[in-house]
């Protein structure tokens, strides 16, 4: 999870103070250790929503566990560093939950 990048770009040009850098910093390192927990969180449900889908057989379980783990994952984030939710860019790929419960 190469989240070293992470927000990289703010200031507008001039220089930050030492405050502002360590505050950014602790944003940095708060953003990384949630993003690590996320990770292993989504793996953990995405190893159950799998298995259950084995014994299903029903992919579908598979994909919308990963659909909504990266919509919360990435919603997360946002909320995180700061970033205001950008308008019209979230909404799509999302409520792709129909095929669900046959079989």
């Amino acid at each position: 999870f190469g989240a070293s990048r992470f927000g990289g770009g703010g200031g507008g040009g001039r220089r930050m103070t030492r405050e502002e850098q360590e505050a950014m910093q602790r944003a940095q390192q708060q953003a990384q250790d949630a993003m690590r927990n996320m990770a292993k969180e989504a793996a953990k449900a995405l190893g159950r929503a799998a298995a259950d889908a084995a014994k299903r057989r029903v992919r579908n379980a598979v994909r919308n566990a990963a659909n909504s783990l990266l919509n919360s994952l990435s919603e997360r984030l946002e909320a995180l560093a700061g970033r205001p939710k950008s308008d019209g860019g979230s909404g799509g790929g999302r409520g792709g939950g129909g095929g669900r419960g046959s079989g």
